[in-house]
Parts: C-alpha cells; sequence; structure tokens
C-alpha cells in the first residue's frame, strides 16, 4: 500500500466541518487516492457531532485564570501529542505557569514513547486544528468554575481545549476538539463519566467514526507508520542530523532529514541518565570520518550521540549505568522542543535475558568497557573544564559538538537564578546569557539535599539555590524554548553529580547524596 502525507486527512476533515455529498457506500471504496492522500468514505447520513452543538461550554472564559477558575484563553506552548498539548494563558498578567494539558475523555494512540499506529496522524491532526484557531480555551472536566485537578501523573490537568476560527469567539460557539478527534476516528473514548451529559455524545461519535472505518478504525498502513524494518545506523550520522535541524530552526526555517521517522539500530556508550532520558554517544575515529564525508582531512576522531527518550515508563538500572556498552532498535524522530531523538524503545528493558529481537542489549557492561574510546574502544572519555572553559563552549560556534557528551565542570560557579516548575523540575541558571542562544543550565529532576548529614534539609525553594556555588557534571543536551532560543542542558544523573558550597560560609559540603 502506497504511503501518504498527512494532508491525507485533510479531505476527511474537511468534509466534517462543511456539506457532503452521497455516493455509493460501496467495500471496494479507494481508502488512498492517485497521490497516496487517505480518503475514507463519507457519506450524507455522517453526524458532525463536534460542530453541531452536542456539547457546549457553559461558562465565560473572558478574564478568567486557568489556575483559580479552571478556565482560561491560552496559547499554545508546545505540542506533544494527539492527547497532550502544553499551554500558557494568553495575555495574563497572573501565573504563567505552563498548563500541561491531558485532553479528558480521550486516549489516542502512542507518538512519542511508544509509538503505535495512528500516533502521528493523531498528533498531526491536534496540531493543525490548534493552529488553524484564533481562539482557544482550557477548561477543567467540570460544568462550572473552580480549581484545575491533575491527572494520575500528578505534572497534567485533566483539560477539555475548546477552539474557535474566530478571534474573541462567543463562548457557547467553541468547538471541542477532545470530541472532534474522537469524531475523526483518531482516539478512543477514556473515562468520560465525570462529566454525563458528554457519554453519550463521545460515545456516539466513537461508534460512528467505527462505523465509517476512519483511521485508528480501518485496517490499512497508517499514512505515517514507518514500517517495521530497522536499518542500522552510526550516533554519527545521526549527530550530524541533529545539527543540521538545529542550525535551520537557529534561521527560521525546517530541515527535512533522510532519516526522520525511520527505525534505526544503534549503538553506543551511556553517558547519562535522567528524566526518563538515556544520553548515548560513541568514538569515532579520523578513518571513519574521512570515509564519512569522503575526503582526506580528518587526522583525529571525535565524539558524537543521540538522547533516547523512554516515555514514561522506567527504564532497569542495569541498562543506564554509566559508561555501559548497549545496543537499542528505535525510531528516529523530530520533536517540537526536544529536536530530533530516539523514541519508541519503551518496553524494551526486560529484566532477564532479552527474549524479544528488538529488545535492548548490554554489549559491554561499565566494567568491561574500560579500554578508552581515544584508542578505539568505547569508554567514555569525560571532559572537565574551568568555568571560563565552559562558558566558552556554550558560547561557540561548534557547541553541537559537545552534545549528549558527558561533562564536568570543575570550578565552583554562582548560582544567578532558579525555576522550580509546577512538576517539581529545578532549572539553576550561572550565566546571565540564560535565554539566549548562548546560555545554559543545569537540570534537576530530583529532590536536592544541602548537606548529607542533614537529610530534613532539603533545598525545596528558589531562594535556597540562587546565591550558592556549585560544581556540576552531566551529559549536555539542549532546549528549544517558545520563543525558539536554543538552550545547553547539563543532565545530572542525580544528586552525586551536584556538589554545593554554601556562599557564606565557603564550606564545601562534600558529594551529596539523593535521599
Amino acid at each position: 500500500m502506497k504511503k501518504g502525507k498527512l494532508a491525507l486527512l485533510l479531505p476527511v476533515f474537511v468534509m466534517l466541518v462543511g456539506g457532503v455529498t452521497g455516493c455509493d457506500n460501496s467495500s471496494n471504496h479507494p481508502r488512498f487516492d492517485e497521490d497516496g492522500n487517505y480518503t475514507p468514505y463519507i457519506d450524507n447520513k455522517f453526524i458532525d457531532y463536534a460542530h453541531d452543538g452536542s456539547v457546549k461550554l457553559n461558562h465565560d472564559y473572558q478574564g478568567k485564570d486557568f489556575y483559580t477558575d479552571g478556565i482560561a484563553e491560552v496559547e499554545v506552548l508546545f505540542y506533544i501529542d494527539g492527547d497532550t498539548t502544553h499551554f500558557v494563558q494568553k495575555d495574563s498578567t497572573k501565573s504563567q505557569d505552563t498548563i500541561k494539558a491531558r485532553y479528558y475523555g480521550i486516549d489516542t494512540p502512542e507518538s512519542t514513547g511508544n509509538v503505535e499506529k495512528w500516533g502521528k496522524e493523531a498528533s498531526i491532526f491536534t496540531q493543525e486544528k490548534l493552529e488553524e484557531a484564533k481562539t482557544i480555551v482550557v477548561s477543567t472536566a467540570q460544568e462550572g468554575y473552580g480549581k484545575p485537578e491533575y491527572d494520575s501523573t500528578g505534572s497534567r490537568y485533566v483539560s477539555l481545549v475548546w477552539v474557535s476560527d474566530k478571534e474573541n469567539c462567543p463562548y457557547d460557539e467553541l468547538v471541542l476538539l477532545n470530541l472532534w478527534i474522537v469524531q475523526a476516528g483518531l482516539s478512543w473514548v477514556k473515562n468520560v463519566l465525570s462529566m454525563p451529559d458528554y457519554v453519550d455524545t463521545f460515545y456516539a461519535a466513537q461508534d460512528q467514526a467505527e462505523k465509517y472505518m476512519l483511521c485508528l478504525w480501518d485496517d490499512v498502513i497508517p499514512p505515517h507508520w514507518p514500517g517495521e524494518e530497522y536499518t542500522y545506523v552510526s550516533l554519527y550520522q545521526l549527530h550530524q542530523e541533529v545539527i543540521k535541524d538545529l542550525e535551520a530552526r537557529k534561521n527560521g526555517e525546517v530541515y527535512s532529514s533522510p532519516w526522520d521517522n525511520t527505525r534505526v539500530l544503534i549503538q553506543g556508550t551511556v553517558a547519562g541518565y535522567t528524566n526518563n532520558t538515556i544520553y548515548l554517544v560513541d568514538y569515532y575515529d579520523a578513518e571513519y570520518l574521512n570515509d564519512y564525508w569522503g575526503v582526506d582531512t580528518y587526522t583525529e576522531g571525535c565524539w558524537a550521540g543521540i538522547n533516547i527518550f523512554a516515555g514514561m515508563s522506567q527504564v532497569r538500572s542495569k541498562y543506564v549505568v554509566t559508561n555501559t556498552y548497549l545496543q537499542l532498535y528505535g525510531l528516529f524522530q523530530n520533536s517540537d522542543n526536544y529536536g530530533f531523538q530516539i523514541t519508541d524503545v519503551a518496553g524494551r528493558f526486560p529484566a532477564a535475558t532479552s527474549y524479544s529481537p528488538q529488545d535492548a542489549q548490554i554489549v559491554l557492561t561499565a566494567e568491561e568497557n574500560n579500554i578508552p574510546g581515544v584508542d578505539g574502544g568505547h569508554m567514555l572519555d569525560v571532559e572537565s573544564y574551568s568555568q571560563e572553559e565552559f562558558l566558552a563552549i556554550c558560547s561557540s560556534e561548534s557547541k553541537w559538538d559537545y552534545l549528549n557528551q558527558r561533562v564536568e565542570v570543575n570550578e565552583y560557579m554562582l548560582c544567578q537564578g532558579c525555576t522550580i516548575t509546577d512538576s517539581d523540575n529545578i532549572y539553576l541558571y550561572f550565566d546571565e546569557r540564560y535565554g539566549s542562544n548562548t546560555g545554559f543550565s543545569v537540570f534537576l529532576g530530583f529532590n536536592y539535599y544541602g548537606n548529607p548529614n542533614r537529610p530534613n534539609d532539603i533545598f525545596s525553594t528558589e531562594d535556597d539555590f540562587v546565591g550558592s556555588y556549585f560544581k556540576f557534571s552531566g551529559a549536555l543536551t539542549f532546549h528549544i524554548t517558545s520563543s525558539g532560543n536554543q538552550i545547553i542542558l547539563v543532565m545530572p544523573n542525580d544528586a552525586s553529580d551536584l556538589l554545593w558550597q554554601a556562599a557564606e560560609t565557603g564550606s564545601d559540603t562534600g558529594d551529596l547524596q539523593d535521599a
């Protein structure tokens, strides 16, 4: 079956909004047109539940604050997948914390950590509808005003997302995107009982999508499905694609990688693991580099790497010990705020010996991987930098050459700023250039204690960090802000990678422990 593009979905959804015409509902009706566009059959009996007033927002969003009223007009911060989007309140003088919205009542196929059929289509459909909207409102799954509630993860808000192509759209004319996604055949209905007035409509939309064999109810190969075949590719090759994408983004351009949405087999050494992400690197000698570029100019080798997002699943500790040499199967895919990375590795880190051909394999344990990379092996070569040297790297044109490598700053640096997110992640700023393309921060995804001999002395506020001095080590990666800046992040594995010195005493506390 010929694969198509996402415009493939567009003819279906245009029909759902406007008029439709009847035709013979034949089982022989083609699911793809001659250009590879997905065009399932829709007749004039199809009910447009999303737009016919079956569900309406019953309270106004104007002048409201999401964190106190449970409703607000918003703008997109980051597109995540089909049923999760990050927003910020529009033109608000109140809280500007990220609203991590988990769409209520739906469950789209996965498109990130664990990739499922029709997941990519669901993700693109949601993004397209939000990009087209001139009014976006997020409300809680309740019929009136009230504080929002978290989902089971404790970090995302259970949300109804309402859209319109009108600016300042009246609240009772908004369209419920949650329902629209179900109607399009891109989600199953899930847990709608807390809003009983919506239950019948959501299930009617799902039943209709199944009847018309839309998307996930269809048995064809989805347009963006990467298939089942894997290709071996070096981390150096993928590293080059990451850099090309970052350079294109910096210039306001879009880079189309030939490896995008491709299943790959990779090998590399663990340089770090935190926040469900593995940082994998390997060393490539001058001979390999000359062969790759078709030149004869390289006299030295280099390290190159990629980050692997494991989704929300736990990765067993034996696979993420620093300096372990792994073999992994995954999907090379672009994301809105983390660029190109490897995904679809969730569940591939078994407790015992590997049973599936695509499970992760430990090629060399950390103890066995003891041949230095510069001599042709895979052992990590951790670079140690002074404050001046590290700041020079952050502002250099070649900073991405260090991407995914493990770095160490061996001098105490003054913490000049700190942000603690609503999901308790901590960003430490050591450089006034943070927020620009030459700045950096240190990301902590764990509880931090100021003194290992005082287990209750937790750093819980921003003031606990600001004004103190730290040495740190971790994998070097990046984050793309909503304004497009590319910020270097250092990702310590745990609290032992952070060394604290109290500013007022100048005393060294020694290595810290993650309690």
